[in-house]
């Protein structure tokens, strides 16, 4: 499966894929890495699980994380803690 929301370029009424799209999907075909989150290895199973229903949302998570700052810590200096954590 894979979520190419993002990945077109509009061309009147139709959408149509760029070279790099293109490129980016055959690059993930031969790797088969499943950590570009735009792409999943689905198998029969789970889509039978989910009567068949090839809606992109139940096997992609496309939602982008926000982007959160810590603002006393930007205001007083130092790193935020939330930053620290995250390493």
């Amino acid at each position: 499966m894979m979520d190419a929301s993002k990945g077109f370029m509009k061309d009147g009424p139709k959408n149509r894929l760029r070279d790099q799209d293109i490129h980016k999907i055959v690059d993930f075909c031969n790797r088969m890495d499943e950590s570009d989150t735009t792409f999943a290895v689905v198998r029969v199973t789970e889509i039978i699980s989910k009567d068949y229903n090839l809606n992109i949302p139940r096997y992609i998570d496309s939602q982008v994380a926000d982007d959160l700052h810590d603002i006393d810590a930007h205001l007083n200096g130092g790193i935020p803690q939330s930053d620290i954590d995250a390493q």
